[in-house]
């Protein structure tokens, strides 16, 4: 009875009060209303199972801005950052079949979250729209499958995912977004950079059947920066350097990178290059 009240109150009250809150502080630059009321937002989207996501994903008064734009207007004008962590928020559950969050999620905010990945000029939007692309890729973690009806349910959600990550390669196609992971593999000394990074590329170098993610990869340095990984991560079980290690070994160990059994990444230390790895 109790959890049936708090939902009332969440979906007459509590809701619309929010949305509201930020559409108006958004628009006065208000950031001392507008902080707390998106922590809000955070706090409700994780809570409960996520089951009042849709709340906020299908929050579409006629006679104002729907909530969706009003986020992804936020993201744009980078005016606060705790946008972007409700964003990743409401994208959690995406892959679930007939989720808001695959259905309106996906498609609203990951191109908004890779431009300001791109094109922003401070590290820690970059940071966080990595992590919110990241969190919309990765199984939802709601599934736990032990029955043959969970199993079924979590390969229809992979491959839901992977579909949208194909999707998004063939725009990184034309927005550059692979040179701009391996760059920041390559220009930070980050572990959760890192490791977000390489979460995005490994499916897409791996299941890109016509292989130019994989030329585009290789002309930006991309194989210089994965060795730049495994040379510097000292514990070979963490994420990154298991997938560095095993990207090389599958893709790319062959003798096109390396010249009378001398890697290419020690010539070109010899040769002043300024990636010096190792």
């Amino acid at each position: 009875r109790e959890d049936a009240a708090v939902d009332r109150l969440v979906v007459s009250v509590v809701v619309p009060y929010l949305v509201q809150a930020i559409q108006l502080a958004s628009y006065q630059n208000n950031t001392i209303l507008l902080i707390p009321a998106l922590r809000a937002v955070c706090n409700i989207a994780s809570a409960c199972q996520g089951r009042h996501v849709h709340l906020f994903l299908l929050n579409d008064d006629e006679d104002k801005e729907p909530f969706v734009e009003t986020l992804k207007r936020l993201l744009m004008e980078q005016q606060c950052l705790d946008a972007v962590t409700v964003v990743s928020c409401l994208l959690t559950d995406a892959g679930l079949v007939d989720h808001s969050s695959t259905r309106i999620a996906l498609a609203a905010f990951v191109p908004g979250l890779v431009e300001v990945l791109q094109l922003s000029a401070r590290f820690e939007w970059k940071r966080q729209a990595l992590f919110a692309i990241n969190n919309a890729f990765l199984p939802p973690p709601l599934l736990e499958p032990s029955t043959p009806v969970e199993r079924q349910q979590q390969r229809a959600v992979a491959t839901t995912l992977l579909d949208a990550q194909r999707e998004l390669l063939w725009t990184s196609r034309t927005t550059t977004l692979v040179p701009t992971l391996v760059d920041l593999i390559k220009a930070h000394n980050d572990k959760d950079v890192t490791e977000c990074a390489l979460q995005l590329l490994d499916p897409w170098l791996r299941y890109d059947e016509r292989s130019s993610s994989r030329q585009v990869f290789e002309s930006c340095g991309g194989v210089f920066a994965l060795e730049h990984v495994c040379n510097t991560v000292r514990d070979e079980t963490e994420l990154s350097y298991r997938l560095a290690e095993r990207l090389i070994d599958d893709l790319f160990d062959n003798e096109e990178y390396y010249n009378d059994d001398e890697p290419i990444v020690q010539q070109q230390q010899q040769q002043g290059n300024q990636f010096v790895f190792g």
